[in-house]
């Protein structure tokens, strides 16, 4: 659910603002390519009366634990591309739902998008990203630049301690299919330069080394290399099908960082109807990581409902399995446990 492992910390108000979004109240209006009738519509409008409609306002109200309660407010520009079985703007009503379509089974949107946010206990962040695909959706891409503040804590034996982590961070993805089959390759580029700060000194405690820690200003740089499967039938709300995602992430100084370490990730989904509103879906995430890798970036627990950082680890495994009852086309209710 997140990006490259070089960027999770410092993008945790955009993975905040991507997990707890307000439902966007968008209309029909926006045409749908693989319909032949509004192909034909579109085509009679002109373009000045039609352009401002493929602009959809997404509200989002965050409650990251790590990170506070907030509001934030995305604008994201559905680019007009020719072509059946495209997701439409009505269909892609939130960050989550552009971030995932990236890996969907259909071709993604072509949409460019500014969003901002901030929280109650000063964290905020501001960004512009881009995703395309080309020649019939055998190369994917996805672009974001992204400035931020997050206060967030470190907890060192349990205890919390709080720090500023402030800067610019950069993600370029692109990944490649294998024939006409289900399968990706991709490689990706991270960058984060940014300054930190902790507000109170974590203590030194045995075992623990807490060197480099007040680096002050710092830059960190990973080269990722990608092997992916997907078979869900929508990623926005799936009700069957998988994937499979491994990421090789390789940090170091050869690339111009500060830091030298490599992490390892597996992730699988998967999703399974039961009658007509039921719908199970199943989780399991592993991580592994070697080196010296900065405090932030080493890999922790993440599930709904515990804070980012809080359980950190060289290795580390997710389970989790939800419930989902389609209350309506654009409605669910969800219950889980990990």
């Amino acid at each position: 659910m997140n990006f490259l492992p070089i960027s999770t910390v410092f993008l945790l108000a955009f993975a905040a603002l991507s997990a707890n979004t307000a439902f966007a109240d968008v209309d029909a209006a926006h045409p749908d390519p693989s319909s032949a009738e509004d192909r034909e519509a579109v085509a009679d409008k002109p373009e000045n009366e039609r352009w401002y409609k493929n602009i959809v306002p997404i509200p989002m109200i965050i409650t990251e634990p790590a990170i506070g309660e907030g509001l934030g407010l995305g604008i994201g520009y559905f680019h007009p591309v020719p072509g059946a079985d495209r997701y439409t703007a009505n269909q892609l009503e939130s960050p989550t739902a552009v971030r995932d379509a990236r890996v969907a089974s259909k071709p993604p949107p072509v949409v460019t998008g500014v969003f901002g946010g901030v929280t109650n206990n000063g964290t905020w962040a501001a960004g512009i990203g881009h995703m395309n695909n080309w020649k019939d959706d055998r190369i994917r891409y996805l672009g974001v630049v992204a400035f931020a503040n997050v206060v967030t804590n470190f907890y060192v034996l349990g205890r919390p301690y709080e720090f500023e982590l402030e800067g610019v961070v950069l993600v370029q993805d692109v990944k490649f299919r294998l024939g006409q089959s289900n399968w990706f390759l991709g490689v990706g580029l991270s960058y984060l330069k940014a300054d930190i700060t902790f507000r109170v000194p974590p203590p030194d405690p045995d075992n623990i080394d807490v060197s480099g820690l007040l680096t002050g200003e710092f830059t960190d740089i990973g080269l990722t290399a990608r092997v992916m499967r997907e078979t869900r039938d929508d990623s926005l709300m799936p009700s069957t099908g998988s994937l499979i995602d491994m990421t090789l992430s390789s940090n170091g100084d050869y690339v111009g960082g500060n830091y030298d370490y490599t992490t390892l990730k597996l992730k699988f989904l998967s999703f399974h109807p039961l009658g007509e509103r039921f719908v199970l879906g199943l989780r399991g995430e592993y991580a592994l990581q070697g080196g010296s890798a900065p405090f932030f970036a080493v890999p922790w627990i993440s599930l709904r409902g515990i804070p980012a950082l809080r359980y950190q680890g060289d290795q580390v495994a997710v389970v989790e399995a939800e419930l989902r009852y389609r209350v309506s086309p654009n409605w669910a209710a969800v219950a889980f446990v990990g």
